[in-house]
């Protein structure tokens, strides 16, 4: 069963003009090879707690890493100042914020 797309409206599933075949490639390259599960392992090693949550005053595991600026749109991948360890409710919250 395929998926809707996540754009708010667009009833497409799925939806080639917001989730492109290039850009799917290139996220499937990155997030499944071995450099960046063990750079991932080790930044939610140093860094266990959702940064969003502790602001807030309740403690929450991270497990997730987020892009600050998208690598879409220019960011690094590896570069520590472009990421943050957030729990799971964070996350979607950030990227359904960004579509």
């Amino acid at each position: 069963m395929a998926v809707a797309c996540r754009v708010m409206g667009c009833l497409a599933a799925p939806c080639p003009q917001h989730a492109p075949r290039r850009f799917r490639r290139e996220h499937h390259k990155l997030y499944g090879s071995a450099s960046w599960r063990r750079f991932r392992r080790g930044v939610l090693y140093e860094q266990p707690l959702c940064v969003r949550c502790k602001a807030q005053g309740f403690i929450e595991l991270a497990t997730d890493l987020h892009h600050r600026r998208a690598i879409r749109d220019g960011g690094h991948a590896y570069d520590l100042g472009n990421i943050e360890p957030l729990c799971k409710r964070c996350h979607s919250r950030e990227t359904g914020a960004g579509r």
